[in-house]
């Protein structure tokens, strides 16, 4: 999941005031992710909530990885004349890797000339605060919309970067060469083993056992990876009969619940696809569940 300029406002907007401190004590909510989630922790511990954080999976950045010099500099060489960007935290951290690499200022001169393609709201919120401005973002963001909007046009010699998410291109690459297009990958950043098993085998076994009121995420990845975890470790009917009866679980958007949705589990996402819109979503369920 990524988060504009916006998330601080949000987070703002979100936590307790005077008179809504502590108005939650003995709720108890697992934050199933990693980037951001002391943000949560701050708002829900203002309304009394016991906050866990055990995410499924780490974010392993890879500045000094070759293969991705290598691909920035191609990037900075040739100039492809359409860029597309899968995930807010991978294009910043690209620019991050290209300032570690000494291309930065190349690379966004060239950003400046092509044409971005943004997969998602958030996407485009990483882009703009980097300051560039997208032509199109996916309404709803699912490569299948970045594909599908690109494909539609001519891409004979066309060329195109591609910053891929962790969990890989999701084909984008291969359609696009396909259609004739000399294709630039980029992946920023892969996901890696939980940096807390022990944290995490503890609190799926909690879920089973009904010891949560709430489950949020914030990636699709993050959310396979869960009920991967769920199954290998024995917990996985249990926590999905605990999701039917009293566990709410809260996705970010779309996307990230549609693992979730396909395991039969109801699923709760706000109508702004960020994190501050999440926890605050979050918030009210759980007054609601104690009206």
């Amino acid at each position: 999941m990524d988060f504009d300029e916006d998330a601080a406002q949000e987070f703002s907007d979100g936590i307790a005031d005077e008179a809504d401190a502590g108005d939650l004590a003995g709720c108890r909510v697992l934050a199933a992710f990693e980037r951001r989630a002391d943000d949560v922790v701050t708002v829900f511990d203002r309304h009394g909530i016991e906050t866990v954080v055990a995410p499924p999976m780490s974010t392993i950045a890879h500045p000094d990885d070759a293969e991705l010099r290598r691909a920035t500099e191609q990037v900075v060489a040739e100039r492809p004349g359409i860029v597309v960007v899968t995930t807010g935290v991978g294009f910043t951290g690209w620019l991050e890797a290209a300032e570690h690499f000494g291309t930065r200022e190349k690379l966004e001169e060239v950003l400046a000339s092509a044409r971005i393609v943004s997969r998602g709201a958030k996407v485009t919120g990483a882009v703009k605060k980097a300051g560039f401005v997208p032509e199109w973002e996916a309404p709803d963001g699912l490569s299948d919309e970045l594909r599908d909007y690109l494909l539609a046009q001519d891409l004979d010699g066309a060329k195109v970067a591609v910053q891929f998410h962790g969990s890989g291109a999701d084909g984008i690459d291969a359609d696009l060469r396909a259609a004739g297009s000399d294709v630039i990958g980029l992946v920023v950043y892969r996901w890696g083993p939980p940096a807390d098993r022990e944290a995490l085998e503890r609190s799926i076994r909690e879920v089973a056992e009904g010891e949560f009121d709430a489950v949020l995420f914030t990636s699709a990845p993050g959310s396979e990876a869960w009920l991967r975890e769920a199954d290998q470790l024995g917990w996985y009917d249990g926590a999905i009969l605990n999701f039917a009866d009293r566990t709410l679980a809260l996705a970010v958007g779309p996307v990230t619940a549609g693992p979730l949705i396909d395991a039969g589990i109801v699923v709760e996402i706000p109508e702004r696809w960020r994190l501050g819109a999440l926890s605050r979503h979050a918030l009210a369920l759980l007054r609601a569940q104690r009206a």
